[in-house]
């Protein structure tokens, strides 16, 4: 069997109630030179039968289940080290696609070898598929250099809609991937642009449902999100935007671009700093306060060393 010029990637649990809808639009792409990864992370619910009822259907695609729910990161990573493709592009399980989605996007890395990341335009639908929000990205990290595109990552954040376009796997095999912490998808887009710019197709072909069983909306406080991206964080402490400003500045220290162009975006991190001092400033003082508790309680032997901190 010919190895396929793209993979879809496609992480679960749960997700019973949209997930046929959302293989079917991805089986529709008038691109089919593609394989559909389905990585099952241990669902309680009709989720696996209805993966395995797609492979049967489809030669296309595989099921990879995991006996034990390891976290959304550790899900979505695990189907990039699994993937084939040239290309490389996740899918969530409860968002539809316009059948010229893959096909658009495909054509456009192909004819542009400086894109690093590629998406359509996007509406979001409520849990009925009805339209409720227009997206419009077209001058999102477009720009020539890698501290233009950093300045536009961190200073003009996206909703995400971009976490589910097409990359390069090489490229992405470059890059932290998925961190298992709250914000580790806005590290991966500053890593993506630092590798090269993102475009945005001018064509409505992505459909992202917004829904109450979505994480964001499960899991607001970012504290406690990191437990959706990885369970070992129950019982620890953690300080979520000093966690991705300290990744912003290792990925701009790893990363391949001339050292001018990293010195360049000190100032746009500099200015991302400043914009969030107060909930940097509270997290610290979060942190010290317990860090101080934790002291007092093993030094008078009533207590442990107290939880890790990340």
């Amino acid at each position: 069997m010919a190895v396929p010029r793209v993979t879809i990637g496609l992480p679960v649990f749960n997700g019973e109630q949209y997930l046929r809808a959302a293989v079917d639009s991805i089986l529709s792409q008038d691109y089919e030179d593609f394989e559909l990864l389905l990585a099952d992370n241990c669902s309680t619910d009709g989720t696996l039968a209805i993966c395995r009822d797609a492979a049967k259907r489809d030669s296309r695609v595989s099921v990879h289940r995991s006996d034990t729910n390891r976290g959304a990161a550790w899900n979505y990573n695990r189907l990039v080290d699994l993937a084939q493709g040239e290309y490389f592009k996740w899918a969530a399980h409860d968002d539809l696609h316009e059948p010229a989605f893959l096909r658009r996007c495909v054509e456009m890395l192909d004819a542009e070898p400086d894109i690093s990341l590629c998406y359509t335009r996007a509406v979001d639908i409520d849990e009925y598929g009805t339209v409720i929000h227009h997206h419009d990205l077209p001058n999102y990290a477009t720009g020539s250099s890698p501290s233009a595109r950093v300045s536009s990552i961190l200073l003009d954040p996206s909703p995400c809609i971009e976490s589910f376009g097409l990359t390069r796997r090489r490229q992405l095999l470059q890059t932290s991937k998925i961190g298992a912490y709250t914000g580790s998808d806005r590290t991966l887009f500053l890593e993506l642009a630092l590798l090269g710019r993102f475009h945005e197709i001018p064509e409505t072909l992505f459909m992202h449902r917004n829904h109450a069983g979505q994480s964001v909306h499960q899991y607001k406080d970012s504290r406690n999100r990191n437990f959706w991206f990885d369970p070992s964080w129950q019982g620890r402490f953690s300080a979520p935007q000093w966690r991705v400003f300290r990744e912003y500045l290792r990925a701009t220290a790893r990363s391949p671009a001339p050292p001018t162009e990293r010195a360049r975006t000190v100032a746009p991190l500099a200015r991302w700093g400043a914009r969030h001092r107060r909930v940097l400033a509270r997290e610290a003082a979060s942190l010290l306060l317990r860090r101080r508790t934790t002291t007092v309680t093993s030094a008078d032997g009533s207590g442990t060393s107290g939880e890790g901190s990340r």
